[in-house]
């Protein structure tokens, strides 16, 4: 054998014994695992999946699980598009199931594809594709509906003129009872900035009925598109002269912490703090600060609730420390941390992970340890005077009310029959034999005359931002 080779193979078997004596002990024991599945194991296994396997496996054990996880190859897109607020679909929104017929409510998107083919909201879905719906859950329904790209779905809907001609007999409701839509799966963008109602012509209406001078903008995500876009509601508001503004960020997830800057520094002083940003062992890594541009000295309400998390913590803690804004509703989630996104060798993915958390400008954390208890400090929370509960039925009905206000009036005076119907919805009766009494509902003291008693955080915030607001002394007590 030629010198030169033999020292050629001598290098490899050093170099071999060199990576084996370094490779850690967790790393020996993975691979000696790995080969021992796919040498003993009763059928073949593919070593991709037990890779992917070992790494969902091992994100669920983190302290921060779910918001540190593994997202295989196939979840990549479609976290992408999650946080950018787009999804694949027809445009279908809120569903929930009639108890009594099985059938299922739900809201089309506005221009989505779905409201495109005529569906309206208050309308029931029977059937997809010939299958009857009668047993499934909204969960399951939302599956089907996703589907194929490009590939239209047929959705046998039960009209609004059968349901008001059968819920109360409005003889305006006209019509075939069901019809069969086509409608095409697209991606459906979300309005991630919202007014109060929309127009005859579509477009937002960033005022309160009635109340002109209070403005009112719900965010419902922060992508890479809400500051933009906040930013054009707000230059709304000001040619109409708003004086005050109610900024919903009710059931918000959160987002990009560059949208939750961009939100305050519309309210804040350059450079006010927003956020500080912590690293391993609380070392502060930055401190996000408020920039340059054009500022509104509007007085505000922030309305939160237990679901609003993450950036839209950011906003509300922020608003409230520098006491730029009164907080309305209930706690927050609780999510005080930072996520990167990592992409693995291979094509294996991505890991999610927990690399850092924030804290108000007040130095007080956000998040909420996984043994903290209801009296820990955690989340943000309105004060005593302004900490309004909402039940079930008042959200729900606060939700639909939201739906139906965020299509463009389509000319027909229904108002009373679709809020009899909205209200019976949401306290799930039984849709076809209504309650004929007018009777405010004991519970939540909801009422057919005033839509707006479903939602006292809102009504709280409008009292607040009223010039006649009463003395402190009439201030209602907050609910128990």
């Amino acid at each position: 054998m030629p010198r030169h080779n033999l020292f050629l193979i001598v290098a490899v078997v050093l170099f071999g014994i060199f990576a084996a004596l370094h490779l850690s002990i967790p790393d020996r024991v993975f691979r000696d695992a790995v080969r021992v599945v796919e040498r003993e194991s009763l059928e073949d296994v593919d070593e991709e999946e037990l890779v992917e396997g070992a790494l969902d496996g091992m994100m669920s054990r983190s302290p921060y699980y779910p918001y540190s996880a593994y997202l295989p190859p196939d979840e990549e897109d479609e976290y992408e598009d999650e946080i950018q607020g787009v999804f694949a679909g027809i445009g279908i929104g809120h569903m929930a199931v009639d108890e009594t017929s099985g059938e299922l409510w739900f809201t089309p998107i506005y221009g989505s594809p779905a409201w495109k083919a005529g569906l309206r909201f208050g309308e029931r879905i029977t059937a997809i594709d010939g299958g009857k719906i009668d047993g499934k859950s909204p969960e399951e329904v939302h599956d089907v509906l996703s589907g194929e790209l490009g590939k239209s779905v047929r959705l046998s809907v039960r009209s609004l003129g059968d349901i008001l001609r059968r819920y109360g007999g409005d003889e305006s409701g006209s019509g075939e009872a069901v019809r069969e839509v086509e409608v095409p799966r697209e991606m459906v963008r979300l309005d991630v900035v919202t007014g109060y109602r929309r127009g005859g012509d579509g477009a937002w209406i960033y005022t309160l009925d009635g109340n002109p001078q209070i403005g009112y903008i719900r965010v419902d995500q922060f992508t890479d598109e809400t500051v933009p876009l906040f930013e054009e509601a707000l230059g709304e508001l000001d040619k109409q002269g708003a004086t005050s503004l109610i900024i919903d960020l009710r059931g918000n997830p959160g987002g990009f912490l560059e949208g939750a800057s961009g939100l305050c520094s519309s309210f804040l002083p350059k450079g006010a703090e927003v956020v500080t940003i912590r690293s391993r062992g609380g070392v502060i890594d930055k401190r996000v600060t408020a920039d340059g541009r054009k500022k509104y000295d509007w007085k505000l309400v922030v309305l939160i609730d237990e679901e609003s998390a993450s950036a839209s913590e950011i906003v509300a803690g922020a608003l409230a420390d520098h006491h730029r804004a009164t907080l309305v509703g209930t706690r927050s989630y609780g999510k005080g941390t930072v996520q990167a996104l990592y992409t693995l060798a291979q094509g294996m993915g991505m890991i999610r992970l927990t690399c850092a958390s924030f804290n108000r400008p007040s130095g007080r954390s956000i998040h909420r340890e996984a043994d903290a208890s209801d009296d820990d400090e955690w989340g943000v929370a309105p004060d005593a005077e302004n900490l309004v509960e909402s039940d079930d039925y008042q959200r729900c009905a606060a939700t639909l009310l939201a739906d139906l206000r965020s299509f463009p009036p389509d000319g027909a005076d229904r108002s009373e029959p679709m809020t009899r119907l909205i209200f019976d919805r949401a306290q799930k009766r039984d849709l076809f034999t209504p309650d004929p009494s007018d009777a405010p509902i004991a519970e939540t003291e909801c009422d057919f005359a005033t839509p707006e008693s479903a939602d006292p955080q809102l009504a709280r915030a409008i009292r607040i931002l009223s010039p006649e607001e009463p003395p402190e002394a009439e201030k209602e007590s907050p609910r128990e």
